[in-house]
């Protein structure tokens, strides 16, 4: 008994390509980045496959009383033909209730995860558990986000009370083309690109490009930092130009209120601290930066969107979080592994280097990318060791090495995604 999967080879390869043009697919191993379908059994043809083996053991074929067996008398069903309609069916004749579960989209949901163990490395995904409580928090190795919404409400709520100052600017979308030499705008290109991020965001949601978009959520972020940098947020911007620091204020706030319907879907935990510290109800994905909070309004309490890890919770988190084992035969299995294969763990645990990209598959942008992180590279260590060796007054700031560190972050990123288009295109 076979399954004619070559009658249906034109309905999925309509199928394949309408959905990798509606879809925004990535280049992967059945349809290239040009929309040719490069799968090897699409391109050989679809063959027939067969349903039943001639086994002894095994659901026997049904055949209906009085029906002709035509030679199925002594087969059985493959066994992964069955087993999609003897999961759900074997649960059914247990429980009335059995559709509670298979019915439940949440429950058929395949999360991508890192593939390591969990907290033998930190700086990744970490699981904590506390009574009913599940918090996913991503770190990126820098803090540039939650420094970004700290530094504005910490302002705000020490210069003004907690009450955001009027800068001006009336409701709805911000005007996106500002003149470069207008003494008003320290920052003209804020808006546009901003813009930019969020139409890229979208762009990457609709697409389910989940890890791209969160790149875009910490680049926008990034940005929102590049912003008080150039206008020199602080004290003498408040004396000096009053209505500058208002404006800058307001916008930046109304970015964070962007930012919380943005850092949703990926730490929702987050979203709603922000729109706590801001006084703000949940909101949708904007499309554009827009003056949404109004000027005199009252800001909640201020606080640390994340925490810095400290060493010492290793142990702890280690003790808590690492699985059934008991502390006692751990460290048995610990001490055992040390004296029987010392050399061998040290090697094991040692990561591989990661692979070094063809040559050949180099494009003039891969190149360029390259040469950009070499230069973001040492700019950021340049930056580091000044703030180690450099006097209190000539130091850099806190915010110029995040800010450093998230641009070449962003760099590394984008070269990881074009690598990989490559490497699709080469073994298509």
């Amino acid at each position: 008994m076979y399954v004619k999967l070559d009658d249906i080879q034109p309905r999925l390869e309509e199928w394949i390509k309408r959905s990798w043009k509606e879809g925004k697919w990535s280049p992967n191993a059945t349809i290239n980045a040009d929309g040719e379908i490069v799968d090897a059994r699409v391109k050989a043809g679809l063959r027939p496959s067969p349903l039943t083996r001639d086994l002894q053991w095994g659901v026997p074929v049904p055949v209906r009383e009085g029906e002709v067996s035509d030679g199925m008398e002594n087969k059985v069903l493959y066994v992964w033909f069955d087993a999609p309609f003897g999961y759900p069916s074997i649960t059914a004749s247990y429980t009335p209730e059995w559709k509670r579960w298979w019915f439940d989209h949440k429950n058929c949901s395949d999360p991508a995860l890192e593939k390591r163990v969990f907290l033998r490395q930190y700086g990744g995904i970490t699981f904590s558990l506390h009574g009913q409580k599940i918090r996913i928090q991503f770190f990126l190795g820098t803090n540039s986000f939650g420094n970004f919404v700290n530094r504005v409400v910490r302002f705000i709520h020490a210069k003004f009370n907690g009450e955001l100052p009027d800068g001006g600017d009336v409701s709805g979308p911000y005007a996106a083309d500002t003149d470069p030499q207008d003494p008003n705008y320290p920052d003209p290109t804020f808006i546009s690109e901003v813009n930019q991020l969020l139409s890229e965001y979208v762009s990457a949601m609709e697409s389910v490009r989940l890890r791209l978009a969160l790149q875009h959520v910490m680049a926008i972020s990034a940005r929102g930092n590049v912003y008080l940098q150039r206008c020199n947020l602080g004290n003498a911007l408040l004396a000096e130009q009053p209505k500058i620091c208002a404006q800058t204020l307001a916008r930046a706030l109304n970015l964070i209120y962007a930012l919380s319907a943005l850092i949703h879907p990926f730490m929702p935990a987050t979203s709603r601290e922000i729109l706590e510290q801001i006084n703000a109800p949940p909101r949708t994905v904007p499309l554009v930066l827009s003056h949404d909070i109004l000027a005199g309004h009252t800001l909640g309490r201020p606080g640390y969107l994340f925490t810095k890890i400290d060493d010492a919770k290793a142990d702890e988190w280690r003790l808590k979080f690492g699985g059934n084992q008991a502390p006692a035969a751990a460290s048995t299995a610990k001490e055992t592994g040390k004296k029987k294969g010392g050399k061998k763990e040290k090697s094991a645990a040692a990561a591989p280097p990661a692979p070094k990209f063809p040559e050949e598959l180099k494009t003039d942008e891969i190149r360029e990318l390259e040469v950009q992180i070499k230069t973001q590279g040492d700019t950021v260590r340049q930056l580091k060791e000044k703030q180690k060796s450099a006097q209190e007054g000539e130091k850099p700031s806190i915010d110029d090495v995040e800010i450093a560190v998230a641009e070449l972050l962003r760099l590394k990123s984008h070269l990881a995604e074009l690598q990989q288009q490559e490497l699709a295109k080469a073994k298509a």
